[in-house]
């Protein structure tokens, strides 16, 4: 009956884990395993995946199995003639080790290959291009949400401000502050915001988190939205677009007027302590509540609201629904605003006099 001894070469468990050993025969010959690898090498290196390629340094018919390693763990087995395998859920700008066993048909294991060392790219993310041909009539004057406070000019059309990050929490409300800038008079102008929530690179229309709200004034806007329960947590791209005469689109190179920016969204699963916006020449949403007083009543109401303004100079209001999107606007020209167009739910009818703004929330029974 024959015996064996394990020495220097490869037992490798069922679990997939492995052992140096020699094979020894009663009679002391060491059965010898099989080389290498002519060569092993990486092409297709990205930020998260690699192709491998190698060439065995034997017949093929003589190969049972090629044993991969990524750092010092098995990655995989592979078939005696494949000679390729796509490596994915790479760290980008990480260095990994991969070396390679071979298994031939008598059941004797190789030496592990020399070494290859690979360090992945940075990761590039590709989203959908987008620019206006002209902003130098108008431009997107001011974004701010969370810790992001940007006052820019025209920037050419588009301009990339990922640098900047706002953290946002997961099924969080929150308020987004835009304006517009002009170089001289003043247009009607519509907002568009995307947050790609599921980190695919594509804006798709159930990220649009601001839609069809017209600004006819360098005044400030505040837009509310929801990070729903299903986003995927981690930094993602946040888009807003902004275009005269037109509701704006998040992939659109071929609008005349307006501007588009990008920006950097963390959504936690906690809150953190952090900074809020707060724009630098104009106040912020507390500061102008409570200089503009407004109240709303009844609330809830199925056919009206009374609106008492302090300040009731020249007064407009406009009204949204939660996604942003408005509904209704106009002069207050009475205290009363009839609801009757308006379908059940939650709005919030934002009231300006020219200098101030006041937002207040009511239901539509």
């Amino acid at each position: 009956m024959n015996k064996s001894i394990c020495l220097l070469a490869f037992c490798i468990s069922f679990m997939g884990y492995a052992s140096i050993e020699a094979s020894h025969n009663e009679a002391g010959f060491i059965n010898m395993a099989p080389g290498v690898l002519d060569s092993f090498t990486a092409s297709d290196i990205a930020g998260s995946d690699l192709e491998l390629s190698w060439t065995p340094a034997i017949e093929s018919t003589t190969i049972d199995a090629f044993i991969l390693y990524q750092d010092n763990n098995v990655y995989g087995w592979f078939g005696g003639t494949e000679t390729n395998t796509i490596i994915s859920g790479l760290v980008p700008e990480r260095t990994y080790m991969f070396r390679m066993v071979i298994l031939d048909t008598s059941g004797s294991y190789s030496d592990f290959s020399d070494p290859l060392y690979i360090t992945t790219t940075e990761e590039v993310i590709s989203y959908c291009r987008a620019s206006s041909f002209d902003d130098s009539f108008e431009h997107i004057d001011y974004v701010g949400i969370g810790e992001i406070s940007n006052s820019s000019s025209a920037d050419g059309g588009y301009f990339d401000y990922t640098s900047q990050v706002a953290n946002l929490t997961i099924g969080s409300s929150n308020t987004i502050e835009l304006s517009a800038g002009f170089a001289n008079l003043t247009y009607e102008e519509s907002f568009g915001v995307w947050i790609d929530f599921n980190q695919n690179n594509v804006f798709e229309e159930s990220e649009h988190v601001v839609s069809g709200l017209a600004l006819i004034n360098e005044e400030s806007t505040f837009f509310r939205f929801l990070i729903p329960n299903t986003a995927k947590l981690g930094t993602t791209r946040m888009r807003v677009a902004m275009q005269y005469e037109g509701s704006p689109v998040a992939c659109n190179s071929d609008f005349a007027y307006g501007e588009i920016e990008d920006y950097t969204i963390n959504i936690m699963a906690t809150a953190a302590k952090s900074a809020t916006s707060e724009r630098r020449t104009k106040s912020p949403i507390n500061e102008v509540e409570k200089k503009l007083s407004v109240t709303v009543f009844p609330n809830p109401s199925d056919q009206y609201i009374q609106v008492n303004v302090s300040d009731k100079n020249s007064a407009n209001y406009m009204i949204n629904d939660v996604s942003g999107k408005m509904i209704k606007s106009g002069a207050l020209q009475s205290n009363t605003i009839g609801l009757e167009h308006l379908e059940s739910g939650t709005y919030f009818i934002s009231i300006f006099n020219g200098k101030e703004k006041a937002t207040k929330q009511f239901i539509k029974k």
